[in-house]
């Protein structure tokens, strides 16, 4: 049996197989990342999808010479979904109706969401831990994480932990941050209707919203900016943090730097200075939020480059704050940098 795969995927075995007169043969046909099976040949004749619906194709009783040959095509993802989450749902199932909504932070945090796409909280419900859905939306057709089924505002209480592991032996390093809802280096999203706090311990650099640019993903428009994020009607209260850190935890917080946020650096010391220096967000609007009791900012926008890990030393362009009402800061109430 001559077993041929095309490019972007494989069958196994391949080429010549012998087989003995009278036995069987299995074959396994695995599409390459991003790809999916297009069109299956059995001598000459395409065979229908559900035979080979588990990835495999089975020659029984093999009594002749034959040939099996595959093709891959990029597989079509679904965009423009909405996503449910509610405390009573199932990571099991689809997540596309509210009755078949999914369950924990964990599922979103683990699923690259698509231009359109809204990923939507059940109103008045809980979670403990961080958000972090990953993906980018596209100009005039942003991904929303915001709410359902309610005026109140879905709950996320941050632990002080952080989405990536520390590489740091000083947690309260100014290039290490802990948040609770987290995007990096992603464009075209609206954050919206949240309830946000992260206040179990004082010696994290906690913080509640952070739009983070590492200036490390093709923006597709030949730059490495982060494009059109907006904050907007988030309550954002009780964030502790070290006292003792930079101005660069608190409420919401838009930062570029050339530090990961568990410390390590993006780029080695010397390659990409340019790079490293001329990143940042172009269109970041933070309305309508309401932010109480946090330490040590406000609402604010930072950078860092070269030399220095705060201030604004990376370069960010139609940056708005409006509309916002801020109580009880420990230091600053709105800083634009």
């Amino acid at each position: 049996i001559t077993a041929t795969a095309h490019e972007n995927g494989g069958i196994s075995p391949d080429g010549e197989v012998a087989v003995a007169e009278g036995e069987s043969q299995t074959f396994t046909i695995s599409p390459a990342n991003g790809f999916e099976i297009e069109r299956v040949e059995v001598d000459g004749s395409t065979l229908a999808a559900a035979d080979y619906a588990d990835g495999t194709y089975t020659f029984a009783d093999v009594q002749a010479a034959h040939t099996i040959e595959v093709w891959f095509a990029a597989k079509q993802v679904e965009s423009g979904v909405t996503y449910y989450i509610s405390p009573t749902g199932s990571d099991q199932a689809d997540g596309k109706t509210e009755a078949t909504a999914w369950q924990t932070l964990d599922k979103v945090n683990n699923t690259t969401f698509q231009p359109g796409d809204k990923i939507l909280f059940q109103s008045g419900g809980i979670w403990n831990g961080w958000l972090w859905p990953k993906g980018s939306g596209a100009a005039g057709n942003p991904i929303t994480l915001g709410k359902y089924g309610g005026d109140a505002y879905p709950i996320f209480n941050g632990t002080g932990d952080s989405p990536l592991q520390s590489t740091t032996t000083n947690p309260t390093a100014e290039n290490r941050f802990n948040p609770t809802v987290f995007l990096c280096d992603q464009s075209y999203w609206v954050i919206e209707h949240l309830e946000v706090t992260n206040n179990p311990r004082t010696d994290r650099n906690n913080l509640g919203i952070l739009v983070y640019t590492t200036g490390t993903v093709d923006s597709g428009l030949g730059d490495w900016r982060v494009y059109d994020v907006t904050v907007r009607s988030c309550y954002v209260h009780d964030v502790t943090a070290a006292v003792s850190n930079a101005k660069l935890t608190g409420g919401i917080l838009g930062m570029g730097s050339v530090y990961h946020i568990d410390g390590s650096t993006v780029f080695p010391s010397g390659q990409n200075s340019a790079r490293r220096n001329m990143v940042g967000f172009d269109g970041l609007l933070f309305e309508n939020n309401h932010v109480k009791n946090v330490a040590k900012e406000g609402v604010r926008t930072s950078g860092s480059g070269d030399g220095s890990p705060f201030r604004n030393q990376k370069t960010h362009r139609n940056v708005t704050i409006r509309g916002n009402y801020i109580e009880d800061i420990f230091g600053d109430g709105i800083v634009l940098a």
